[in-house]
């Protein structure tokens, strides 16, 4: 809405590329990373007060330890008593969420392997910068998961299936269009 102005051309709206891989494709690079004990998982970007008190209440409430991964080197402002991976690769990020019994997160691409893995949890948009993370979730039905506070976290059941029916519609449109793309 924001571009369709200033060009002359139709603007088509694709899903950021990590969502046009299938399940089954990221769950190969993970297949032998396992990790044991049951744990909620944080992955935050921003630092933010609101997601270390959201999944504190979550553990407390699934009696399970946090594990948290940091997504920057700049200084936390929030010292959670967690344990805390830094500096973890990439095959190591989506063993955590894979693994996770519940993820947490503040960042679009947490929740994007979060719902990619049928995950519970809860996404915290950055304020003033969450579009990307509101507009995925409205599109998968998803938008309760959606949260600022603990007062509007949902228990309600995540319908995958559901989920994966309107993914595999955004894969079309990406699809469609690329396919439709003259250079």
């Amino acid at each position: 809405e924001f571009i369709q102005p200033l060009c002359d051309k139709e603007i088509t709206v694709v899903p950021d590329p990590t969502l046009l891989v299938k399940k089954e494709e990221w769950l190969k690079l993970v297949e032998n990373e396992k990790i044991k004990k049951p744990y909620v998982l944080i992955y935050s970007l921003n630092n933010c007060k609101t997601t270390y008190e959201i999944a504190e209440k979550v553990a407390k409430s699934l009696e399970l330890p946090i594990i948290e991964i940091r997504g920057s080197s700049k200084p936390y402002k929030y010292n959670s008593g967690n344990t805390v991976l830094d500096n973890i690769g990439p095959i190591e990020f989506l063993s955590y969420i894979k693994n996770a019994e519940f993820v947490v997160t503040d960042s679009f691409h947490g929740t994007v392997f979060s719902t990619l893995f049928e995950k519970t949890f809860y996404s915290i948009p950055p304020h003033g910068l969450g579009s990307r993370m509101e507009t995925l979730l409205k599109s998968l039905g998803l938008s309760s998961r959606l949260v600022d506070n603990w007062e509007c976290c949902s228990s309600e059941k995540i319908d995958y299936t559901s989920v994966e029916a309107k993914l595999n519609v955004l894969r079309k449109t990406a699809d469609d269009f690329f396919n439709s793309v003259t250079l």
